[in-house]
């Protein structure tokens, strides 16, 4: 059990700092109720939107 500590430590010392990013999730989850507008309107609306975000 202590070498897997050990090399579990020993690893992490090794991952580079700059793929911390690399290592998280990325979903969004947005639960939205209208009544005038498609899921693939919403959709689009939704990705443009995060998008434009992630620019700023």
């Amino acid at each position: 059990m202590n070498h897997i500590i050990r090399f579990g430590l020993y690893l992490l010392s090794k991952t580079p700092i700059g793929s911390g990013s690399d290592l998280t999730n990325s979903n969004i989850e947005a639960l939205i109720t209208t009544l005038n507008i498609s899921t693939q309107d919403m959709e689009q609306l939704l990705t443009k939107g995060a998008f434009n975000l992630l620019r700023e």
